[in-house]
């Protein structure tokens, strides 16, 4: 079959932030970025509602528990949008379970290999 118009090639990366830490958008990802890029990944930073400038419904401020339900879904769109058909995820903290609900919903969506990664803060 042809491959979709503006499609991307080779492995994507789709990194997900944290949803318990206002701090955690998807800049947390920058410092990856790079070395994925350098080894052939397309690298998606998705910043996920309530995050960021991002807003749901018209509000501003998006509460995770207005979406977190549907997250999945919020994944499954950007990579719509985006053209992608696999992703291997790079889950900080509380998304892991974006991955478990992707994994449930759209197991054909998921690429074979993924990450998850516990950052830890100190703010001093």
């Amino acid at each position: 079959h042809a491959p979709k118009v503006g499609a991307r090639h080779g492995p994507v990366a789709m990194m997900l932030h944290a949803l318990d830490d206002p701090r955690q958008t998807a800049w947390l990802w920058v410092k990856f970025a790079r070395p994925l890029y350098e080894s052939g990944f397309s690298v998606v930073m998705l910043d996920l509602p309530g995050f960021g400038g991002s807003t749901m419904r018209n509000q501003d401020i998006t509460e995770v528990g207005q979406w977190h339900h549907m997250a999945h879904l919020v994944v499954q769109s950007a990579m719509d949008e985006l053209l992608v058909d696999k992703v291997h995820v790079v889950a900080a903290r509380g998304a892991w379970d974006i991955f478990v609900q992707l994994l449930q919903s759209a197991p054909h969506r998921l690429a074979r290999s993924h990450i998850f990664h516990n950052p830890v803060w100190d703010v001093d």
